[in-house]
């Protein structure tokens, strides 16, 4: 994608295409709404690092994973991208955030959430950033990667 300010919307054949946004900030009521929920600073140190390096905010990411999983759309990391290395406490302190969802992914959202074992909005993110950019879960004998060493 060599248009960075562009979004992924859904279009009526249920396939997804990059619109440009209307608007720097949301509008609220039909068109957006606010998923609010605490998350860990390495998963924020996470997202933030991705979206400086592509020039994005954090709802575009996090949409762009929400599509990808849903197979709306193809979307890969770069193979250049940083590696994340976190101490134990980067995992355990959390920040509130508060996703700014467009109204098309409402339904998707949240019917994606409760497929999956009707998972928090929390723990999708945490997980979709974590698989990202590929930081392991933990198995027996991995120790560095079930402490965010990985």
């Amino acid at each position: 994608m060599t248009d960075l300010g562009r979004r992924a919307v859904i279009n009526q054949a249920g396939g997804a295409e990059l619109t440009r946004p209307e608007g720097a900030r949301p509008i609220y009521g039909e068109r957006y709404r606010q998923v609010a929920f605490k998350l860990p600073v390495a998963s924020l140190a996470i997202i933030d690092g991705e979206c400086s390096t592509c020039g994005w905010g954090r709802a575009t990411l996090l949409e762009l994973l929400l599509l990808h999983k849903l197979g709306k759309v193809k979307f890969a990391r770069r193979e250049s991208g940083p590696i994340y290395r976190f101490e134990p406490e980067d995992w355990t302190t959390s920040r509130r955030y508060i996703w700014h969802q467009r109204a098309e992914l409402h339904a998707l959202f949240d019917g994606l959430l409760l497929r999956l074992g009707n998972l928090s909005p929390r723990a999708w993110v945490v997980l979709a950033v974590n698989e990202f950019v590929g930081l392991p879960t933990w198995s027996p004998g991995n120790d560095a990667a079930r402490a965010g060493h990985g």
